[in-house]
């Protein structure tokens, strides 16, 4: 298929894992044309996507990242800018459920963690790009939520809470920057 991507750098978040979306996600866009950008603490399972990603003939690197931390966020994607010139392509995926435990047996502690893997680590990368982004006129920026941001599911609601305010962030982001030519959306894929 040709999305129309050649050239394109893309920056995808917890594309480490080698069974989960983001890796699939990566691949994807290197196929497409795209150099790509792995995020991801698990350095180790970053590397081995960022090295089948150059194996295609694209320019990758993988930079380790606690997408928990704001300072490491920001941090990473000045060194992907610095390495890669832009960024043309944000791809918020990392999340996770971090217990399945009843909410009411879950500390704050617990509920600062999840919501800062799921929610605010997209905020904080798409604050990062979009000023180059908004300079250029052009950018797209793809948050991943899932089903459950619209269920009420006893052992994940913190979870879902993060993932149902992804969708409403990446509304009001799109409109947002609309004017700048950046195409915002969430995708959301099962749990």
């Amino acid at each position: 298929m040709d999305l129309g991507l050649k050239g394109k750098v893309a920056l995808v978040t917890g594309a480490g894992s080698q069974k989960g979306f983001g890796k699939g996600i990566a691949m994807v866009l290197a196929r497409e044309g795209c150099d790509v950008i792995v995020l991801d603490l698990d350095l180790e399972g970053a590397q081995k996507t960022a090295n089948e990603i150059a194996a295609l003939g694209r320019k990758s690197a993988a930079i380790k990242v606690d997408l928990t931390k704001s300072a490491e966020i920001n941090q990473a994607i000045k060194s992907a800018l610095e390495q890669f010139g832009r960024i043309d392509i944000l791809v918020n995926n990392a999340g996770g459920i971090t217990s399945l435990k009843l909410f009411t047996e879950r500390t704050e502690e617990e509920w600062d963690k999840e919501i800062a893997l799921n929610l605010k680590a997209a905020m904080v990368a798409t604050n990062a790009v979009l000023p180059q982004m908004m300079e250029r006129k052009s950018g797209k920026i793809v948050n991943i939520s899932s089903i459950g941001a619209g269920k009420g599911m006893s052992h994940t609601v913190v979870y879902n809470a993060a993932k149902a305010a992804i969708v409403n962030f990446t509304k009001g982001i799109g409109v947002a920057v609309a004017p700048y030519n950046i195409n915002v959306n969430s995708v959301a894929p099962g749990l």
